[in-house]
């Protein structure tokens, strides 16, 4: 599998520092330089105490990886080793050149490591940060400065007084400050702002998108028997219980290599009506994929395993016509699990058409299926992407009727059978229908809806209420509670890059640009938010 390219390459073959892939990880440049000063590894302990003037503890926590976040440590290293600063996200484009900021028109005073000033840096571009107040532009207080950054009154007033050197040698909290600067001040010189600060800019910015495909896998044959496709049901449980609770990406390499194993090894034995049971469990394997590539915002890819698994559940179901009443229901309902999730799909990418056929089809594939978890979920998705697709209140009145025979599903009882993983809850019906009441041709409270699907989901199903918070901001963008909007935003994008779910952190995005075209533009608490989501593309 090709590597792919970052920009240090030239330098060294260095890893990430995080899963940001912006700049390289300072430890093993570290290590690379001492090596290439010929630094043994039993000195390097010994050299690194006497470059920093630091304890042996110290350079033990740099051994682990800890402390590289010190601006004034990393540039002694950068001196003493011969390092190229913009390894260790240090300015190397105006690195030792005096003043100059001033043919920029800044006129600040030099400081000690031959950066301007930063206190006087810090208060200039304060002083052009405005927010709207009683329809004025005011520039921004310390307290509006210390907002967005998450810090106290007091700490923004020593950083712009100077008084303590120190709160400004964090390399994380000057990043923090200078995107807090370019979201906010639209100055020219705004864009030279990590330079003012001593930082790369580089080194905080997009890197390009890794493109390379997955290895081929090659496994010893396996003998095709009950056991063998019990153990991939197992399997495919273990995957989508890892997606539910938590993300499933971790599990992605994994479900690949079986992938792989049905279409090398057990597609080959089958007889009989075990080619409908390998087709569904490869369709369940594309639906797991899909769903991963969905949350990461890989379009392209999500769709080719969805049309995939459509593709695959509708031979199934070609080859269980004349077979049992209970295989044909089975393969119907498969493909209709296929098409619910390609319907979300298309949804999520605002293909609102294809995701409406698509839902449409399942509905029809259900129509004469018993109460189960698929049924269910395909009426609260039907509901939800007809309120999308409305367009006017006849149409608003048919998309809620959805709603209204998924309840009365639940009202026959509990689902013990989940064979393609949907987990449809009560919770869920009201999480749908506070979606549905957000598009924008229907009427009716979200607001109510979504308090009662925190009621009913439970806390572990994380995803699940991570959508809650951000259709309950939306809501509260609707009705101008900008501020609750914005708290909210900020909690669940947490929650999102815990997930690594890349689809929500677009969908915050969104609320966050509703919010820039409201009056609430300009506060210190929406910029915050902003900074939060450029730290995260």
């Amino acid at each position: 599998m090709p590597k792919p390219r970052y920009w240090w390459q030239t330098f060294g073959d260095f890893a990430p520092a995080d899963e940001r892939e912006q700049r390289p990880d300072p430890l093993e440049v570290l290590v690379f330089f001492l090596d290439r000063m010929e630094v043994s590894q039993k000195h390097r302990v010994a050299t690194l105490m006497e470059i920093l003037g630091v304890k042996k503890t110290v350079v033990y926590d740099l051994f682990n990886g800890k402390g590289f976040d010190s601006i004034a440590r990393c540039r002694r290293l950068v001196k003493a080793l011969s390092i190229p600063p913009q390894l260790l996200a240090l300015d190397a484009q105006y690195c030792g050149e005096e003043q100059w900021w001033h043919r920029y028109q800044l006129s600040f005073a030099a400081g000690s490591d031959g950066y301007p000033e930063m206190s006087k840096v810090i208060v200039y571009f304060r002083h052009h940060m405005f927010k709207e107040v009683n329809g004025v532009q005011q520039p921004w207080t310390q307290g509006d400065l210390a907002r967005a950054l998450n810090l106290t009154e007091v700490t923004v007033s020593k950083m712009e007084n100077n008084h303590t050197p120190t709160s400004m040698d964090q390399i994380s909290r000057r990043e923090l400050l200078a995107r807090v600067i370019q979201t906010t001040v639209k100055t020219p010189q705004a864009a030279l702002v990590f330079a003012l600060l001593g930082l790369d800019q580089r080194s905080f910015s997009l890197p390009k998108q890794d493109t390379a495909l997955f290895p081929a896998i090659h496994l010893p044959s396996t003998s095709l028997d009950t056991a063998s496709l019990d153990m991939h049901r197992q399997i495919h449980k273990a995957l989508f219980e890892e997606y539910f609770s938590r993300h499933g990406q971790e599990a992605l390499e994994e479900a690949r290599l079986w992938q792989k194993v049905i279409i090398r090894q057990i597609a080959p034995l089958a007889q009989g009506s075990q080619h409908i049971d390998v087709l569904a469990l490869q369709s369940l394997y594309h639906q797991f994929i899909g769903d991963i590539a969905r949350e990461q915002r890989r379009d392209d890819t999500t769709l080719f395993h969805m049309n995939k698994a459509v593709a695959l559940a509708q031979d199934a179901l070609r080859l269980a016509q004349g077979n049992t009443i209970a295989s044909l229901t089975y393969t119907k309902q498969l493909e209709a699990a296929a098409r619910l999730r390609r319907a979300a799909a298309h949804f999520e990418q605002g293909t609102l058409s294809p995701a409406r056929n698509d839902i449409d089809a399942a509905l029809a594939l259900g129509a004469k299926m018993p109460a189960s978890h698929i049924k269910t979920q395909v009426l609260l998705s039907a509901g939800n992407i007809h309120a999308h697709t409305a367009q006017g209140s006849i149409d608003g009145i048919k998309a809620l009727s959805f709603f209204d025979q998924a309840s009365q599903q639940f009202a026959l009882g509990s689902f013990e059978d989940d064979p393609f993983f949907i987990r449809s809850s009560s919770g869920m019906l009201y999480i749908k229908r506070g979606m549905a009441l957000c598009a924008p041709k229907m009427s009716g409270n979200p607001l109510e809806a979504l308090d009662d699907a925190e009621r009913l989901t439970s806390p572990e199903l994380a995803r699940r209420r991570l959508l809650i918070d951000i259709f309950r901001a939306q809501a509260l963008i609707d009705i101008k509670e900008y501020e609750q909007a914005t708290t909210l935003a900020l909690q669940a994008l947490e929650t999102s890059r815990r997930l690594r779910s890349k689809l929500n952190r677009d969908r915050i995005e969104n609320l966050y640009t509703q919010l820039c075209n409201t009056t609430y533009k300009g506060e210190p608490f929406l910029v915050r938010l902003g900074v939060q989501l450029q730290m995260w593309k």
